[in-house]
């Protein structure tokens, strides 16, 4: 009888023998550098703020990325520190949150929007003199209040909530949600028109003097067959003079506001959902996953 041979485990490979020395060099040297973000477009960058975390982070989270913050305190101030951010760089542009919970801080963002322009002139001078409906020597807080502006929350209560609310920016930034100007001038108009028209086409009615009416006697037959015959007297007398169709025509209603262009209709550049797990825990609960699922 053969004894067959176990199969032998595969060897561990030290996690350093994965990477060439030029890489570990190119780190080594960002991680000792001053400041690894100059040599970097800041614009496609947004940072929290603070050194030491964003140095962590490799110079921050780059823009067009999907990136998940778990924690127990710090977590949501991180998310409003990159909110911020991207309020103050990308000047034009909304940002979007997603908030499952209902608990999002609007407060503790505009603090730290205001912290970030007082902290930095040339940022606040520089959104003065870009932002519509500000004066050149608005202060910190006009600015931050403006900024909150272009922040659209949407509340959602199930993840098909949260997916209604993605497809809605999704929508917008390819162009799609786009919805026509609303304007009320031609309607006004046309109701105008129809009332000029019901005017003309109304029949001219000559107005009778008002007569007193008086209560005739029971007992006095006559006077009832009396006030039978004023009765008919008092009707109306229609004018018979025909209708003149001489009236000039109406103006054509004026045609409604075209709606702006694509490009000029502001779009979200961040997209912050508060917390997925609280929509995504009933469905687990409700129906659980199979067996044979690795995430079981």
């Amino acid at each position: 009888m053969e004894v067959q041979e176990a199969t032998r485990p595969a060897e561990p490979q030290l996690a350093a023998h994965l990477l060439r020395e030029e890489e570990v060099a190119g780190l080594i040297k960002e991680f000792f550098s001053t400041d690894p973000v100059k040599t970097r477009d800041t614009d496609r960058w947004i940072q929290t703020g603070v050194e030491s975390l964003d140095r962590a982070l490799d110079g921050g989270v780059e823009v067009g990325r999907a990136v998940g913050v778990w924690g127990d305190e710090g977590a949501g101030a991180i998310c409003r520190m990159l909110l911020a951010d991207s309020l103050l760089k990308h000047e034009g542009s909304m940002a979007a949150v997603i908030d499952t919970t209902g608990n999002f801080d609007v407060l503790a963002l505009y603090r730290v929007i205001l912290a970030r322009l007082q902290n930095s002139h040339a940022t606040l001078s520089s959104l003065c003199s870009s932002l519509h409906d500000v004066q050149l020597d608005a202060s910190a807080e006009d600015i931050a209040t403006k900024l909150l502006d272009r922040v659209k929350m949407m509340r959602v209560f199930d993840f098909v909530g949260v997916k209604e609310a993605v497809d809605e920016i999704r929508d917008e930034l390819e162009g799609r949600c786009q919805r026509p100007a609303v304007t009320l001038k031609g309607d006004e108009q046309q109701v105008t028109e129809t009332v000029v028209a019901a005017e003309e086409h109304t029949p001219n009615i000559t107005a009778q003097p008002s007569k007193r009416t008086v209560v005739a006697d029971s007992e006095d037959e006559a006077s009832d067959e009396e006030m039978l015959f004023n009765d008919a007297a008092n009707a109306p007398i229609l004018d018979p003079t025909p209708l003149s169709h001489s009236a000039a025509p109406a103006p054509a209603p004026t045609p409604a506001t075209p709606p702006l262009p694509h490009q000029h209709q502001p779009k979200p550049a961040f997209l912050l959902l508060t917390n997925l797990a609280q929509t995504l825990t009933p469905l687990f609960l409700s129906s659980p996953p199979a067996l044979t699922s690795p995430y079981y």
